[in-house]
């Protein structure tokens, strides 16, 4: 395990007199699996917002690699190695599921616009070495067969998985999943899982979002708690489940029960 990845500084945000975030803390560790949780409206969206670039914090500030990022457009933050997915699946039903997938190649091109109408062969090679590297992506989580189908046609679970790998094409070092198993079944929920440990096993940090808590308490090496805004907890899987303050928040009496 190597240092801090991902650091998050007294981060803040408001929207107008609501606070969605008030003096935040938490820090990833390279070759973690990290999970962020917490009841509806605890502001753990609007903290993958602000990581990822889609919102800027009201105060504080996030590192990554030991860079600045706060601040830093979605598009410069994603190419200094930060990849993720969004709670709402956003994929374009038309385009075939390769072609998705190619999407999240974006930051690995080079050629232009000029480039790309008057094709060379530099410009031919280059898009020959996207389409292997989203392939790749596809048949890592297991999809590869669907590539020329339109992504429409797909059902939830796979949606997912190509969502997923639409992520892993643009080969990040840290992948933010925000409930990437929102409504999948048992069986889809265990790939999933399987998916997420293979991405840590390929080297890749991985901080996740997900309201299924056997899967967190399964999967995570570590646990951050939001409510109202506010981290009230953080630690190992078994640390959290006997945290009253997370029982009472969010966890639930059967947590209790369990831990007991």
């Amino acid at each position: 395990m190597q240092g801090d990845l991902l650091r998050v500084s007294g981060v803040g945000r408001r929207f107008g007199g609501l606070v969605a975030l008030r003096d935040v803390h938490m820090t990833v560790r390279a070759g973690e699996i990290v999970g962020l949780i917490g009841p509806n409206g605890a502001g753990k969206s609007t903290l993958f917002h602000i990581i990822s670039g889609v919102l800027p914090p009201t105060e504080g500030e996030v590192t990554f690699r030991g860079e600045r990022i706060s601040g830093r457009s979605p598009h410069e933050i994603a190419a200094l190695g930060l990849s993720r997915t969004f709670q709402n699946i956003q994929v374009f039903g038309d385009l075939s599921v390769l072609d998705n997938v190619l999407v999240g190649c974006h930051r690995h091109g080079r050629a232009g616009l000029l480039a790309t109408a008057f094709p060379s062969r530099r410009v031919r090679d280059e898009e020959r070495r996207l389409r292997e590297r989203a392939l790749k992506a596809l048949s890592f989580v297991g999809i590869a067969d669907l590539a020329f189908t339109p992504a429409g046609l797909l059902p939830l679970g796979q949606l997912r998985l190509l969502e997923l790998a639409r992520a892993l094409a643009a080969e990040p070092i840290l992948l933010l999943l925000d409930e990437i198993a929102a409504g999948l079944n048992p069986v889809e929920t265990s790939t999933m899982a399987e998916n997420i440990r293979a991405v840590r096993d390929q080297g890749i940090t991985v901080l996740l979002v997900e309201h299924d808590m056997d899967l967190v308490m399964a999967l995570c090496d570590r646990i951050v708690v939001l409510d109202q805004g506010e981290k009230i907890a953080e630690g190992f899987p078994e640390e959290i489940q006997r945290d009253e303050r997370v029982i009472r928040a969010y966890l639930g009496a059967e947590w209790e029960e369990v831990s007991a």
